[in-house]
């Protein structure tokens, strides 16, 4: 009895257990499944809008002299004064004398150059009385006397005439060597020049093979820039009468941050690539370069990045740099505030902007943040309240392009 007691009641702890487990299964709080919310991501983006800006070709170069010469005397003799400016560094005017070399034995020379001229002059005149006299007597012996035409010619003096003239000739040709000669004894600057390097100096013997001092014209100087070869269509070439070259501006680093600027234009095209990276050469010339800009003269040798302004092209977008992605891409909010990825065609590329000739419409909003993993169709929320757009004024003000007005304003906006 004890025994079936003790199984009677491990039975309905049990079964009451089961019933408790059932009855706390059965009433269990209950949790609604609900859709998981699309996932987003938080952007930044840009309105584009097509307009027109000019071309900028960016190169780099070096500053080189658009006139270079090396001076030399034309006579012999010691340098007896020289200019106080000839000197390195030192700025001569055209027409200005450089040095004058002992002019003594030359003003002699023309003094004998002139007393052989008038010996000369008189022996003229004499020998022209005595071919009058000739011919005199020999109209009145008319054909009374047979001669020859050698003999004629004789009797009439005139082989004697044209040797005196050819004496006369002679001597006149005599002096004007010698005051050429003398003339020579100062050696005048052909161009307003700077010195760029002195040999010679006073109290020194020169010859005509004796350098004295090289010259470079200070009215211009010019920048060898190299550029790619498919960048010249780009560029306008001057003129027949070398006008109406391309503008550009020129910078030169001055270390700290600091660069001077300058205007210049395209005078011409090297008829030859650079040996080393196969690039097209142009000539950029800058007026009066050795007036400081930003307190610094332009120097020769200098390296120079220059930016030359082309063409205008029309109804093009300006993106930043960064929004184009691997494969000319870029990703796109569209009117649901999905993600759309566009292939668009880029026609030039800038360190900080590119324009875009196909692939963008009127007022697209391109996204200029990164995403992570980005998928098409993706939702996307602003990371701005307002998504700042771009018209064409304010894209040409923020890209760095410029009117007809002032290429030089906006050259220093767009400065390296």
């Amino acid at each position: 009895m004890k025994a079936a007691a003790r199984v009677g009641i491990t039975i309905g702890v049990l079964g009451l257990s089961v019933a408790w487990a059932v009855y706390l299964w059965w009433t269990r709080p209950r949790v609604r499944e609900r859709p998981a919310p699309p996932l987003s991501e938080r952007v930044m983006v840009l309105s584009v809008y097509p307009t027109s800006v000019p071309v900028r070709v960016r190169g780099s170069g070096v500053v080189i002299s658009s006139r270079e010469i090396w001076v030399y005397p034309e006579v012999t003799g010691r340098i007896v004064q020289r200019h106080r400016n000839l000197e390195p560094g030192g700025w001569v005017s055209k027409g200005e004398v450089l040095i004058t070399v002992d002019p003594r034995n030359y003003q002699a020379a023309l003094q004998q150059a002139l007393a052989a001229l008038e010996k000369a002059r008189f022996e003229l005149a004499v020998e022209a009385g005595r071919k009058t006299v000739a011919q005199e007597e020999w109209s009145q012996l008319g054909d009374q006397v047979p001669a020859s035409e050698a003999g004629r010619r004789l009797a009439l003096r005139e082989p004697h005439w044209q040797a005196a003239l050819a004496a006369f000739t002679g001597a006149v040709a005599a002096v004007e060597k010698a005051q050429w000669d003398l003339e020579r004894t100062q050696i005048t600057a052909p161009f307003d020049a700077v010195v760029a390097e002195k040999v010679a100096d006073e109290g020194q013997v020169v010859t005509p093979q004796t350098r004295i001092a090289r010259l470079v014209a200070r009215d211009r100087f010019w920048v060898q820039v190299s550029i790619p070869l498919s960048d010249l269509a780009w560029i306008r070439w001057p003129d027949a009468a070398g006008e109406g070259g391309s503008p550009a501006c020129v910078w030169v680093d001055l270390g700290q941050g600091r660069q001077s600027s300058r205007e210049g234009r395209v005078v011409r095209i090297l008829p030859d690539l650079e040996p080393a990276g196969r690039m097209a050469r142009v000539l950029v010339e800058v007026s009066d370069p050795l007036q400081p800009a930003e307190g610094v003269p332009l120097v020769l040798g200098a390296y120079a990045v220059t930016e030359i302004l082309g063409p205008v092209v029309t109804n093009v977008f300006v993106v930043p740099r960064e929004a184009i992605r691997e494969g000319d891409q870029v990703w796109l909010m569209d009117a649901h505030d999905s993600l759309q990825i566009q292939t668009v065609q880029i026609s030039r590329r800038y360190p900080d902007t590119v324009l875009v000739d196909r692939g963008l419409s009127v007022g697209d909003r391109v996204v200029t943040s990164r995403i992570a993993l980005p998928v098409p169709g993706m939702k996307l929320r602003l990371l701005q309240p307002n998504p700042p757009s771009q018209g064409p004024g304010e894209l040409e003000a923020s890209n760095g392009n410029v009117g007809a007005s002032s290429h030089a304003a906006a050259s220093r906006r767009v400065g390296p």
